[in-house]
């Protein structure tokens, strides 16, 4: 069971990493946009206010966070149904219900 709660453990430590990650590059990005939009007049005229500028890396974090923890799902289901199939193409496991 040890190598179980391990392996939850760290899994967690990779969602919190990566969500981490991804604000700190949101962070990043709108900093970059910030300083881009006060010594351009580029904002001016593609009506960008500095408030949107948070919202939209916001949007874009969360779009990221929600795609990670879909794929990881995926990642899992994938890992089971694989498996599975090796597992039926051992002979350990049989589809069809053993006769008594």
């Amino acid at each position: 069971m040890g190598g179980r709660r391990e392996r939850r453990e760290k899994a967690r430590f990779d969602v919190v990493a990566k969500a981490t990650l991804y604000t700190q590059v949101a962070a990043a990005a709108a900093a970059s946009v910030r300083a881009v939009c006060e010594t351009n007049s580029w904002c001016d005229e593609a009506d960008i206010e500095l408030t949107q500028v948070p919202e939209i890396c916001i949007g874009l974090t969360l779009g990221l966070f929600a795609g990670g923890l879909w794929k990881m799902h995926q990642w899992n289901e994938q890992r089971k149904t694989r498996a599975f199939y090796d597992m039926l193409e051992k002979g350990e496991i049989s589809v069809v219900a053993a006769e008594e």
